[in-house]
């Protein structure tokens, strides 16, 4: 059996605590002959530690074990990694009382949010558009940084719209600086705008936040570009103020030029005007040049800018201050007309227009400057110093107005007169002149002229036979001039007895270049005199030509017929000679052709008999036989058969004539008494006596 407690040892693996939070010291107690022993109800336990606060709640005894409950350390433990103690145990009335141990204590949970940056100052202040650093310290129950594996800051501002939210970590410090993006105010007045800032644990409960309110005062760095400039025509006048361009507004000067004296001014937060120093005008940028002079900056004046040539394209210019803020300021050069140097005339439409009908379109006349822009803005008696000049210009016509914004309008242009050709218009403003040709065309379709005929003379034609001069027709205005624009059809009109063939197509033609052809003409038809005419149809009307007078007569140099002439007898004797033929071909005009050779005509002679009728050409057995060739004393266009033996078969014989006179075959009447002419005649030879 066990005696009395005599010692004891403390029971602890793993001696590291935390600060103020509890934890359980066992002790085991022995005899003298170290056999453990239970413990009496009077043994009380003192703990003690240099440099700690030690305490706990209660005392439990369980079997031969005393066991300390709720033990507490409290005190500084340097840092987050903790401090060794030596903590000694004390129980009264043992042979052998104290017992140590060394511990290490670390700091214990999250107590505290301590922000020095807020107690520094009553009155924090920044400035906008700054980010505001905040010290941040996270303390145990003792005042030691405290450390916690979710140990996250966050700081909060409240007042105005669109704050930054800072936070950050402090796991394994237990401090931290909070920034962030800078604190931006918009519209902030010139004096000053309060703000709260509210600093928290996150995942943590049981720490109290802490706030703060903040000073925010307009920003001292350069915040606002402001732009100014004296309309151009105002520069030299000491009482008119330069007028600040908005920004992405337009400047006007005039189209060519250089700027001069647009003047600028740098202004931070508070609207307060900065000094352009030269480390100030070293931060400037312009989208204009690539390098300036910076004393004209520090003068306030920008520098000079190159104005388009032309009105309409506007010149975007941005000027950039390179200090991280991103200001910047930009507006648009617009190029305005000079001072009028020049006129320009301009056909809106066409430059053609027919005699005696209105230009189609308008003529513009643009006062323009050196750069060839249009002055817009003329003096309001500019129309009396416009004059309009030209060979045959309907002065009475003509109108000139103002148009606003663009110059004159000179409209009802038309020419009199009967002359078409190129016009020059000249135009004249002060002192101003330009000129614009019009072409002056044929007006209006008004005659059709018949050109290779004679209109006025009775044309001789002849039947059947082509017409040398080819019949041609052409349009004409009033005054005679030739239209080569016609859009229509002609045809040609006669008589319906009359049969018209040509070379070309004689109904309905189109027009090439103002005139038609009906190329040359062949008229056939009963003989006598007719009328011809073109007819030309428009839109709402016809056209038609002067008559041409055509008398229509036999062709004299066609061939119609042959005629014989002998002396007639109705017996022959066989091998007598042949009556004396005389043969002519008449033509159509019953005149004698007399351009026909001799070797065209023969003769041919066959047997027949009294019933045999022969009017065509001779059979293939006739015996042919040539006309004798002229003589001097021959009648010219006769031809003759003289001399000629009759058959010595005594029989009935028939003869025909017959000519090849223009690839055609004439062919005589069988010879023939002339009672007897239908029938034929045949002539008998008898035998001689």
């Amino acid at each position: 059996m066990a005696g009395p407690p005599s010692k004891f040892s403390i029971d602890i693996k793993d001696p590291s605590f935390r600060v103020d939070v509890p934890f359980n010291i066992p002790l085991l107690l022995q005899d003298e002959l170290n056999n453990p022993t239970e413990p009496t109800p009077d043994i009380k336990p003192i703990l003690e530690a240099s440099g700690l606060e030690m305490g706990h709640e209660k005392v439990e005894i369980n079997d031969t074990s005393l066991i300390m409950k709720g033990v507490k350390a409290s005190g500084d433990v340097g840092s987050a990694q903790g401090k060794n103690f030596n903590m000694t145990v004390t129980i009264p009335g043992l042979e052998i009382p104290t017992q140590q141990l060394k511990i290490r204590i670390l700091p214990g949970e999250p107590h505290k949010i301590i922000v020095p940056t807020f107690e520094e100052t009553d009155n924090l202040c920044i400035e906008n558009r700054k980010a505001l650093p905040i010290s941040v310290e996270i303390r145990d129950s003792a005042g030691n940084f405290s450390v916690h594996p979710k140990l996250v800051v966050q700081c909060k501002f409240h007042g105005a719209a669109g704050l930054p939210l800072y936070k950050a970590d402090c796991s394994n410090s237990g401090k931290v600086t909070l920034t962030g993006k800078p604190i931006f105010i918009k519209n902030i007045s010139k004096k000053s705008h309060e703000i709260t800032a509210k600093i928290e644990l996150l995942h943590i409960k049981g720490v109290s936040s802490v706030e703060k309110v903040i000073t925010v005062k307009p920003s001292t760095s350069a915040c606002k570009i402001k732009v100014f400039f004296c309309q151009h025509q105002y520069l030299d006048d000491p009482k008119k103020k330069p007028v600040e361009v908005k920004p992405k507004g337009d400047i006007e000067w005039t189209a060519g030029e250089d700027t001069s004296q647009i003047s600028f001014a740098l202004f931070d937060e508070g609207d307060n005007h900065m000094k352009i120093t030269k480390e100030l005008a070293n931060k400037f940028n312009f989208s204009w040049l690539p390098s300036f002079n910076s004393s004209t900056l520090m003068e306030g004046y920008l520098p000079p800018i190159k104005v388009p040539n032309t009105v309409g394209y506007s010149k975007f210019c941005r000027i950039s201050f390179t200090d991280r803020s991103g200001l910047d300021f930009s507006f648009n050069i617009k190029p305005i007309p000079g001072e009028a140097t020049k006129i320009k005339c301009q056909c809106k439409k066409s430059v053609k227009v027919k005699l005696g009908e209105i230009l189609d379109g308008d003529i513009v006349v643009h006062v323009i400057d050196d750069n060839g822009n249009t002055i817009q803005e003329l003096p309001h008696d500019c129309l009396s110093n416009l004059s309009v000049k030209a060979e045959d210009l309907d002065t009475e016509v003509l109108q000139k107005t103002l148009l606003p914004n663009v110059g004159f309008c000179l409209q009802n242009i038309m020419f009199d007169g009967s002359t078409v050709g190129v016009r020059e218009v000249l135009v004249t403003y002060n002192d101003f002149t330009d000129h614009i040709r019009l072409e002056v065309l044929p007006g209006r379709p008004a005659k059709l002229l018949a050109m290779g005929w004679k209109a006025k003379e009775t044309l001789i034609a002849y039947d059947g036979v082509e017409i040398s001069n080819p019949l041609h027709f052409q349009v004409c205005d009033e005054s005679g001039n030739l239209i080569s624009d016609v859009n229509t059809t002609i045809s040609l009109q006669y008589d319906k007895t009359l049969k018209v063939s040509s070379t070309e197509p004689v109904k309905a033609r189109s027009f090439s270049g103002g005139k038609v052809t009906f190329g040359k003409l062949t008229l056939s038809g009963p003989c006598g005199k007719y009328k011809l005419h073109a007819k030309m149809s428009m839109e709402w009307s016809s056209l038609l030509s002067s008559d041409l007078a055509v008398e229509l007569k036999p062709d004299p140099k066609k061939a119609q017929k042959l005629q014989v002439d002998y002396k007639e007898e109705c017996v022959y004797t066989a091998g007598d000679l042949f009556p004396d033929f005389d043969i002519s071909v008449i033509a159509a005009d019953e005149s004698t052709m007399t351009n026909i050779p001799h070797k065209k005509i023969s003769m041919s002679l066959w047997k027949s008999t009294t019933n045999d009728q022969h009017p065509g050409p001779p059979p293939p057995t006739a015996l042919m036989t040539d006309m004798d060739k002229p003589s001097e004393e021959d009648r010219e266009g006769h031809f003759y058969c003289r001399k000629r033996k009759l058959p010595e078969e005594a029989r009935m014989h028939s003869i025909i004539f017959q000519a090849s006179v223009d690839q055609q075959m004439l062919f005589s009447e069988p010879v023939s008494r002339e009672q007897d002419r239908e029938e034929g005649v045949y002539w008998r030879v008898t035998p001689p006596r």
